[in-house]
């Protein structure tokens, strides 16, 4: 995983089709840009890319010195060794030392999650599957 600050704030295509090409040769899987991508429609899989923005804008190549270190993006902070995952709604960052705990608390959102699944398919509604029947027979709305 490749997690790029450029500091352009969404305005600078820091990503295009070229560097996606050798992104996987390079061993990526993923990369999360805080700034822009460029040629999206040209951009294929892997690697799977999260960028602020998508724009036509070029960028001037140079290297960072800040190379296998903390990096900030969104504001968030992701040292070296953090889990950093994601989809088509978002990324998320695991700090190392918590790893055990989210893996736990996704495996029991999981199994939480597949027993409304079973019981929505089996014909219940949402408001009965989520407890809301009496805000909704009580007349009170949120």
């Amino acid at each position: 995983m490749l997690c790029v600050a450029s500091g352009g704030g969404g305005t600078y295509g820091v990503l295009g089709e070229l560097i996606a090409l050798a992104a996987p040769v390079a061993g990526l899987t993923g990369v999360v840009i805080d700034d822009g991508i460029r040629g999206v429609d040209l951009l294929g899989a892997p690697p799977s890319i999260t960028a602020r923005s998508i724009t036509a804008e070029g960028t001037i190549k140079r290297r960072s010195e800040a190379l296998d270190g903390t990096v900030a993006i969104a504001g968030v902070l992701i040292e070296p060794g953090d889990w950093v995952v994601g989809d088509a709604d978002g990324v998320l960052v695991v700090p190392r030392g918590r790893l055990v705990e989210v893996l736990a608390d996704a495996v029991e959102r999981g199994t939480k999650e597949g027993g409304i699944r079973s019981r929505l398919a089996d014909g219940a509604t949402t408001v009965e599957v989520l407890g809301l029947t009496g805000l909704i027979e009580g007349g009170e709305r949120r």
